[in-house]
């Protein structure tokens, strides 16, 4: 994989900008801090170290060094981590995805605005998480670990209470050490039940290899009952999960929700519009037995 050029570059321009910004704040020590993470923190989390560290690069650089400084960052620990992969006790095809993800990053670092490559930046956020392997590939959708917070059990009554506290408790096995899904539309993969499945057996895989990890969870509008009968095709996605051992749970509804169901989608959006549908987050949690068995299932 070509890296060296788009570095060189961009080293360049930093150069152009402050002459001793990477003298005085080196990549090792960023990438340093970025593993110092806990491990089950989110990918969204950003440590109050690092925090510093980019206010200082900015306060050095201003904006545009930092934005040129983080793209440095990613094609740092891409260098570092392809080599790594073959070392690594994953299945073949998610080394796969991350050469694949790798390419996709590095081919667009002259592609994307400047802009991108912010915190604020959800996708630059799982870019530069996945490039530290922190998150896994497993196709349109990137996993990492985590633990199902409990706050899920008071959402909704008694009735979600003392069935989400069974399931958790005896079908799981516990709250921590479960992998969340977070999804991932960077062309590793298309948003369809065939991808999704072929997701799932990946899934399956790592979990028997990561014996300790519980199972799989995850969140999304897309879960939602209602949309059996307001947009069928998406159905598969609840169905394929409840109907094999996982269970869905009542989380709540934002404004995000909102904003996600019916940008897409005129059904939606009208049926908003008209007070006879509202967009709704559901979680789902998969147990890693039933995951691993419905994969063998569907392979046998």
């Amino acid at each position: 994989m070509a890296l060296n050029k788009p570095s060189i570059k961009i080293r360049n321009d930093l150069n152009k900008i402050r002459k001793d910004l990477l003298n005085k704040y080196p990549l090792e020590h960023y990438v340093n801090k970025l593993y110092a993470r806990p491990e089950t923190a989110t990918y969204r989390f950003i440590p109050p170290d690092i925090q510093i560290f980019c206010d200082n690069v900015s306060r050095h650089g201003g904006r545009q060094a930092l934005q040129l400084y983080h793209k440095l960052v990613a094609l740092d620990l891409i260098r570092r981590n392809q080599a790594k992969l073959g070392e690594l006790n994953l299945p073949r095809s998610i080394k796969d995805l991350y050469m694949k993800a790798f390419e996709i990053i590095t081919g667009e670092i002259d592609l994307n605005p400047d802009e991108f490559y912010e915190y604020s930046n959800d996708k630059f956020r799982k870019d530069l998480n996945l490039c530290a392997l922190k998150l896994i590939p497993i196709g349109p959708a990137v996993i990492e670990l985590s633990a199902v917070p409990k706050g899920f059990l008071f959402k909704k009554g008694v009735g979600q209470f003392v069935k989400g506290l069974f399931f958790i408790a005896f079908q799981v096995g516990g709250f921590k050490q479960l992998y969340q899904g977070h999804l991932y539309l960077r062309g590793l993969a298309d948003y369809n039940s065939d991808e999704w499945d072929r997701a799932y057996r990946r899934l399956a895989d790592l979990l028997k290899i990561e014996a300790p990890v519980k199972g799989y969870f995850g969140y999304g509008w897309y879960f939602d009952p209602q949309i059996e009968t307001i947009s069928p095709r998406l159905a598969y996605k609840r169905r394929r999960i409840q109907d094999n051992g996982g269970r869905i749970f009542y989380i709540g509804r934002t404004p995000e929700d909102i904003k996600d169901a019916t940008l897409k989608s005129p059904t939606r959006r009208r049926l908003y519009e008209e007070g006879k549908y509202t967009p709704t987050t559901y979680m789902f949690v998969w147990p890693r037995r039933q995951l691993i068995d419905w994969a063998h299932k569907i392979s046998s």
